[in-house]
């Protein structure tokens, strides 16, 4: 038996782009969440709220004349009225194939105070009806973008106190300098390579290719150390050791941290800040 024109397709783009299929129905298949191959429902997005976030998805569309929206509710217990309804898929079709269509939702997500777990719940029916068949539940984790503010704050406190706290950024960092020059929090730029030497009330942070180890270095008590380990080959893991107030933070991950838009990242960097004491 011959299969269907969705199927074959499904095939060779899966085999192509390794996504984790998410959710189907018979017309609608949902292959990848996402700028990177997709995860499990299970795995949680994390964005920023407060401002208009763009979440890009694929589907295979056997009907094109089927319409693809989604609603957004606050998660935990039983689902509510939706905070945001038929949230319309803004389609990029494929040039290559005819079924495969990617776009974004584009969502209008609220201020939050704390971490927020909402649900965006994705559907699909007859163009502009707000009835349909569910594709796929994605869970969203929407952080308050206080972040860099917070950062500022505790290096213009210290400041104001007398004490001494430095930032000091080494390697490429992609985007974390220019974040910072925006928010006029000062940094200290050591190039390339990490110092071999970190004093007290410093936190340096910085990125080293998956084919450079971690240098041997100097850390003074009350140091700390945040590096970012590109390996796309090993899985995402976060190493953390403290001791004699000497913090080192090692994360494994795939690709660079897209530091404007990263609360994971930006919390990272929030927090080992926090954890670093000023030098009287």
């Amino acid at each position: 038996m011959r299969r269907s024109v969705l199927a074959r397709l499904s095939s060779l783009i899966l085999a192509m782009v390794p996504a984790i299929v998410l959710g189907s129905t018979n017309d609608v298949l949902l292959i990848s969440v996402g700028k990177k191959p997709s995860s499990p429902a299970d795995d949680v997005r994390c964005v920023f709220g407060g401002g208009t976030r763009e979440l890009p998805v694929s589907f295979l569309l056997k009907n094109q004349q089927l319409g693809v929206a989604a609603d957004l509710y606050l998660s935990g217990g039983k689902l509510g009225e939706p905070i945001a309804k038929a949230i319309t898929f803004q389609t990029q079709p494929d040039g290559k194939f005819q079924e495969l269509s990617s776009g974004i939702f584009s969502l209008d997500l609220p201020d939050v105070e704390k971490p927020i777990l909402m649900l965006l719940k994705i559907r699909h029916g007859e163009t502009g009806s707000n009835d349909g068949n569910e594709i796929a539940s994605i869970p969203l984790m929407v952080y308050p973008d206080t972040f860099i503010r917070q950062i500022g704050k505790r290096f213009t406190d210290e400041t104001a106190a007398g004490h001494s706290l430095n930032l000091s950024l080494f390697g490429d960092m992609k985007g974390l300098r220019e974040l910072l020059r925006l928010k006029q929090v000062p940094f200290e730029d050591l190039g390339r390579d990490l110092p071999s030497k970190l004093p007290a009330g410093t936190v340096a942070v910085g990125d080293l290719h998956k084919d450079l180890p971690l240098p041997p270095l100097s850390m003074d008590s009350g140091s700390s150390l945040m590096v970012f380990h590109e390996d796309p080959t090993a899985p995402e893991n976060i190493t953390l050791t403290s001791q004699d107030r000497r913090i080192q933070m090692v994360i494994h991950h795939a690709a660079p941290a897209r530091w404007a838009e990263d609360p994971k990242a930006q919390k990272l960097l929030f927090d080992i800040i926090q954890k670093t004491p000023a030098i009287p």
